[in-house]
């Protein structure tokens, strides 16, 4: 019996991501505010992410470009801690650049998906379990308990998007995270948990039953032991 496990996550819908962020730079008057929102914070796979960025630069700075990256965080705690990060979808662009000093209210809305189709080769990469006859994706967001006060066991995943307001000349760029959670739809269709028991119960006592017979010894038929019985006797002198 093959078990595959999957990850729903709450049907409420969860607080919007939202960042912000302001850079104040030596020797240079004023700062430059950039401000990121996701349109929601539970995506299912194959779903695209609105990521929606203001930019306000009140410096003498120049914003060249903007790059985005939705990154997948692995943590295995088995029980020592490895922890894998691999770029999932990514976008750079410099449509409506650079961005001057002193110009505010820029606003832009970029989207990205993350497919496996596109990650299949990346080393790193942590993938839902599949079964014979379907393919699988991208691994969902681990759903920790809040009732749990022990450490995470096992395999832990974490989805981000980072912005990257890119200035040059030597200057650090500006970044954002922006974490997400990238899940199953839990459709009405799909069983309940009494239901998903019951059958697990009912395949468990078959499996019992079927072991039970092969194991039995096999008991001759009351018809053939009296012919035996009958051609023994004649067979007597």
């Amino acid at each position: 019996m093959i078990v595959r496990k999957l990850t729903f996550a709450p049907e409420e819908p969860g607080p919007q991501p939202s960042a912000e962020v302001s850079r104040e730079f030596l020797m240079s008057v004023g700062c430059l505010r950039v401000e990121a929102t996701l349109d929601k914070q539970k995506y299912y796979h194959g779903e695209s992410i609105a990521v929606n960025v203001l930019v306000d630069n009140n410096s003498m700075k120049t914003v060249k470009r903007i790059k985005l990256v939705v990154r997948q965080y692995t943590s295995v705690c088995l029980p020592n801690a490895n922890h894998y990060k691999c770029n999932v979808a990514e976008l750079q662009s410099d449509e409506g650049f650079p961005i001057s000093p002193s110009q505010t209210g820029w606003c832009k809305i970029y989207r990205l998906c993350p497919l496996l189709s596109n990650n299949r080769d990346k080393p790193g990469l942590a993938l839902d379990g599949d079964l014979k006859n379907e393919d699988t994706n991208l691994a969902s967001s681990t759903m920790a308990s809040p009732k749990s006060s022990h450490e995470p066991m096992g395999i832990i995943v974490r989805y981000k998007v980072k912005i990257r307001l890119v200035l040059g000349f030597g200057l650090s760029d500006v970044c954002l995270e922006l974490p997400f959670i990238l899940t199953h739809p839990n459709c009405e269709a799909s069983l309940t948990e009494d239901h998903l028991d019951q059958d697990l119960h009912f395949d468990w006592v078959d499996a019992k039953n079927e072991e039970s017979a092969n194991h039995a010894p096999s008991l001759p038929n009351s018809g053939s032991g009296d012919d035996t019985q009958n051609d023994t006797s004649n067979a007597r002198p």
